[in-house]
């Protein structure tokens, strides 16, 4: 998946997001245990705007780190004030 990546980042630069992750097709596992996640699903029952906000960003952060977003600059856009 790697090389998939690496080729899209410097061959398909031209691409919009949505057609690199139409040929990548990537898949976000998530680990249940980790403790993240388990705040994550005990912030659901008390503050759900919050916990929509920290899984779009557990999102976000994971497309970076997968090197899917040419531009993490965009991302800032979605930070609460």
């Amino acid at each position: 998946m790697a090389a998939a990546r690496h080729f899209i980042r410097t061959q398909a630069q031209s691409l919009s997001d949505e057609n690199r992750f139409a040929l990548l097709r990537p898949q976000l596992e998530i680990n249940p245990k980790h403790p993240i996640i388990k705040k994550l699903h005990k912030l659901t029952s008390s503050d759900k705007e919050l916990a929509n906000m920290v899984a779009q960003q557990l999102f976000s952060n994971a497309m970076v780190t997968a090197g899917l977003l040419m531009d993490a600059r965009n991302l800032i856009t979605n930070l609460p004030p």
